[in-house]
């Protein structure tokens, strides 16, 4: 059974340059009046696919910025302690400009599910679209390595679980996933569209036939 965390409102110091050694973020804020860095600009990426219009309103110094006081702060105050972190922040900053969202509209928690005793242990991400409310989760199984596919989340065909059905490594992976949904099993061999770790999942309900072998 996954276990629910409380989210951690997280406070930095850091040194930026062009920003205020103090209070990065609110200097931030000062130059644009009302306006929260983090929630107007993914980091590395301004929103050219907002309703077709390409509008920058933080320049890319900036957002990086932003991305570096985000992990610097969120490992600083994490309750998991300051490695991991910053394995929960890296992994929204990646998970946001890869689906082209804001910070604000991914969320990251600890996979109870899929515990183990290595260092990174997997990671679930939320996606949450600002125009539709719908809510994609991704599975980040080896977070510290940030070359490897998010693993979109979804239920298996045959016992429903929440398992691994495509490996996104950017939006149009999604797109594509989206328009062709999972292939059919049908009780047959597994696609070669599906993730290498469908078949090994720990989700799998224990009499589903494309689950792990006891």
């Amino acid at each position: 059974m996954q276990h629910s965390q409380p989210e951690t409102h997280l406070g930095t110091r850091l040194t930026c340059e062009h920003l205020t050694t103090a209070k990065p973020l609110e200097d931030l804020s000062d130059r644009r009046p009302g306006a929260d860095p983090l929630h107007h600009c993914t980091p590395g990426h301004c929103g050219p696919f907002a309703e077709g219009r390409a509008q920058v309103t933080t320049s890319i110094a900036e957002a990086a910025q932003i991305a570096a006081v985000f992990i610097q702060r969120s490992a600083a105050a994490s309750e998991f302690g300051p490695y991991r972190g910053a394995d929960l922040a890296r992994t929204a900053v990646r998970l946001a400009s890869t689906l082209s969202l804001t910070l604000h509209h991914v969320t990251v928690t600890p996979d109870w599910l899929r515990r183990r005793t290595t260092p990174g242990e997997p990671l679930l991400a939320t996606a949450t679209c600002p125009a539709t409310g719908t809510r994609y989760e991704f599975l980040a199984r080896q977070p510290l390595h940030e070359d490897d596919a998010f693993e979109l989340l979804g239920p298996c065909p045959m016992c429903k679980a929440r398992v691994p059905l495509a490996d996104i490594r950017h939006l149009a992976d999604l797109g594509t996933f989206l328009a062709t949904g999972p292939a059919p099993l049908d009780g047959g061999p597994i696609p070669p569209a599906y993730p290498t770790t469908f078949a090994d999942d720990e989700a799998h309900t224990p009499t589903c036939p494309y689950g792990p072998t006891p």
